[in-house]
């Protein structure tokens, strides 16, 4: 999947900021995972939703560094997944 959403950057050149790309992805009965891209957007997503709840660190605050010239710092994310639910949002586990 994530090879996907690379060459789907690559295409589209130099750029900075968040793109969101939308993937199908799809397992044969031979257990072969396929993705597919089928939309670019130049925008925040609900994806950055998830992907903030996981993050050990600040994505705008990385984004502005690389922006920036700046070092990021490591990029660490906590383990889990995020599922969203039909209306949108996600339930949120209590922190231990």
């Amino acid at each position: 999947m994530r090879q996907v959403a690379e060459q789907v950057a690559e295409g589209l050149g130099a750029f900075s900021g968040y793109v969101g790309i939308d993937l199908v992805v799809s397992t044969a009965a031979n257990d072969r995972t396929t993705a597919h891209a089928i939309e670019i957007n130049p925008r925040l997503t609900t994806s950055y939703v998830g992907l903030r709840r996981l993050a050990r660190f600040n994505i705008m605050q990385v984004m502005f560094n690389v922006l920036g010239g700046k070092p990021t710092g490591p990029l660490e994310y906590s383990p889990g997944e995020i599922v969203f639910l039909p209306d949108g949002t996600f339930p949120i586990e209590s922190e231990s």
